[in-house]
């Protein structure tokens, strides 16, 4: 097979190479791009499979989350207030 049919066979990864891998500033914006759009898209599925299994029980979600933050907002109350007297105690 000469020169001339192997550059003709080279198919779908020597175009790609091509376009896209020849020149590194090109690769980085698509790595980068490419990236960018995976994450949105496994973003957008997983919120959209989390809503679907979770019909119906968004209040008590909302009600157990607002709940939560209440009961981490006094843990960092308390926290501080220890903190504040250990170091009253230690100076």
């Amino acid at each position: 097979m000469d020169a001339a049919a192997r550059r003709a066979v080279g198919g779908l990864f020597e175009g790609i190479y091509r376009v896209i891998m020849r020149r590194n500033s090109v690769y980085v914006t698509f790595v980068i791009l490419g990236a960018f759009a995976g994450e949105r898209a496994v973003d957008y599925g997983v919120h959209k499979l989390w809503e679907i299994n979770n019909v119906g029980v968004s209040s008590l979600m909302f009600y157990l989350q607002s709940d939560y933050l209440t009961s981490i907002c006094y843990m960092c109350i308390c926290l501080s207030c220890v903190l504040r007297d250990m170091y009253e105690w230690l100076m």
